[in-house]
């Protein structure tokens, strides 16, 4: 038999992502959070003035449980402040657009 998990069922967690000039890697950060098997994720991207692809990137996940916030360059501790003024999740954490780690 294969278990259906209802949302409803599972509180609503937020992943906040501080995002700036992350386009190298923005993609497969979401990517990987957009498949886990949690049934009630809301991830909110704040990008802090990124110039580059960051942004545009972040817009393809749309509709996936993704949002994003733009704002002007302010750092990190501002990019951080404002995504947790979106979330609405009962439950609450951030992780950073980073580089993959090499493994053998």
């Amino acid at each position: 038999m294969t278990e259906t998990k209802d949302p409803s069922h599972f509180p609503l967690v937020t992943i906040g992502v501080p995002a700036f000039n992350g386009a190298r890697h923005v993609r497969r950060s979401i990517e990987s959070l957009v498949g886990q098997d949690y049934p009630n994720l809301q991830i909110v991207i704040s990008d802090d003035g990124s110039t580059d692809e960051t942004d545009s990137i972040a817009e393809e996940f749309a509709g996936r449980g993704v949002r994003l916030l733009r704002q002007p360059q302010q750092g990190k501790a501002a990019a951080l402040n404002t995504g947790m003024a979106q979330a609405t999740g009962e439950i609450l954490f951030f992780t950073d657009v980073r580089q993959p780690l090499d493994r053998p």
